[in-house]
Protein backbone atom coordinates (compact mmCIF):
# COMPACT_ATOMS: atom_id res chain seq x y z
CA UNK A 1 0.00 0.00 0.00
CA UNK A 2 1.54 3.24 -1.12
CA UNK A 3 1.97 6.07 1.08
CA UNK A 4 -0.99 8.40 -0.12
CA UNK A 5 -2.92 5.26 -0.42
CA UNK A 6 -2.77 4.74 3.84
CA UNK A 7 -3.07 8.57 4.32
CA UNK A 8 -6.20 8.67 2.59
CA UNK A 9 -7.39 5.48 4.48
CA UNK A 10 -6.42 7.34 7.61
CA UNK A 11 -8.43 10.64 6.49
CA UNK A 12 -11.50 8.34 5.07
CA UNK A 13 -11.12 6.53 8.54
CA UNK A 14 -11.24 9.73 10.78
CA UNK A 15 -14.12 10.89 8.92
CA UNK A 16 -15.97 7.67 8.85
CA UNK A 17 -15.73 7.24 12.32
CA UNK A 18 -16.67 11.09 13.47
CA UNK A 19 -19.19 10.75 11.57
CA UNK A 20 -20.66 8.16 13.55
CA UNK A 21 -20.36 9.64 16.79
CA UNK A 22 -21.66 12.44 15.71
CA UNK A 23 -24.62 11.08 14.65
CA UNK A 24 -25.10 9.04 17.80
CA UNK A 25 -24.67 11.68 19.89
CA UNK A 26 -27.03 13.68 18.17
CA UNK A 27 -30.10 10.90 17.92
CA UNK A 28 -29.61 10.66 21.61
CA UNK A 29 -30.02 14.42 22.36
CA UNK A 30 -26.24 14.87 23.08
CA UNK A 31 -26.23 17.75 21.29
CA UNK A 32 -22.83 18.65 23.26
CA UNK A 33 -20.99 15.63 22.74
CA UNK A 34 -22.22 15.38 19.76
CA UNK A 35 -20.16 18.83 18.94
CA UNK A 36 -17.17 17.62 20.76
CA UNK A 37 -17.27 14.61 17.92
CA UNK A 38 -16.69 16.83 15.49
CA UNK A 39 -14.60 19.31 16.94
CA UNK A 40 -12.02 15.88 17.91
CA UNK A 41 -12.36 15.25 14.34
CA UNK A 42 -11.42 18.16 12.73
CA UNK A 43 -8.54 18.76 15.05
CA UNK A 44 -7.87 14.86 13.97
CA UNK A 45 -7.74 16.12 10.65
CA UNK A 46 -5.97 19.22 11.26
CA UNK A 47 -2.77 17.38 12.84
CA UNK A 48 -2.48 15.24 9.71
CA UNK A 49 -2.69 17.95 7.47
CA UNK A 50 0.27 19.48 9.53
CA UNK A 51 2.54 16.02 9.15
CA UNK A 52 1.43 15.33 5.49
CA UNK A 53 4.88 14.60 3.86
CA UNK A 54 6.22 17.04 1.23
CA UNK A 55 5.67 14.23 -1.87
CA UNK A 56 1.86 13.72 -1.09
CA UNK A 57 -0.44 13.94 -3.75
CA UNK A 58 -2.71 16.87 -4.12
CA UNK A 59 -5.34 14.45 -3.69
CA UNK A 60 -4.11 13.91 -0.28
CA UNK A 61 -4.22 17.16 0.65
CA UNK A 62 -7.63 18.04 -1.43
CA UNK A 63 -9.18 14.68 0.80
CA UNK A 64 -8.35 16.41 3.96
CA UNK A 65 -10.02 19.74 3.15
CA UNK A 66 -13.38 17.70 1.90
CA UNK A 67 -13.55 15.85 5.34
CA UNK A 68 -12.86 18.81 7.29
CA UNK A 69 -15.48 21.02 5.38
CA UNK A 70 -17.96 18.00 5.63
CA UNK A 71 -17.22 17.82 10.10
CA UNK A 72 -17.03 21.83 9.95
CA UNK A 73 -21.08 21.39 8.10
CA UNK A 74 -22.05 18.89 10.96
CA UNK A 75 -21.04 21.64 13.88
CA UNK A 76 -22.99 24.23 11.73
CA UNK A 77 -26.24 22.41 11.71
CA UNK A 78 -25.94 22.44 15.69
CA UNK A 79 -25.38 25.68 16.00
CA UNK A 80 -28.50 27.00 13.96
CA UNK A 81 -30.64 24.88 15.83
CA UNK A 82 -32.16 25.78 19.23
CA UNK A 83 -32.44 23.80 22.61
CA UNK A 84 -35.40 21.03 22.29
CA UNK A 85 -35.26 21.08 18.18
CA UNK A 86 -34.71 18.08 16.15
Amino acid sequence: MSSDARLLLAIRTILVTTRVAFRRHERAGMDDLAGAAAVRGVELLRRLSQELPPDAADRVARAVRDAERELRGLMTTLSGRRPGDR
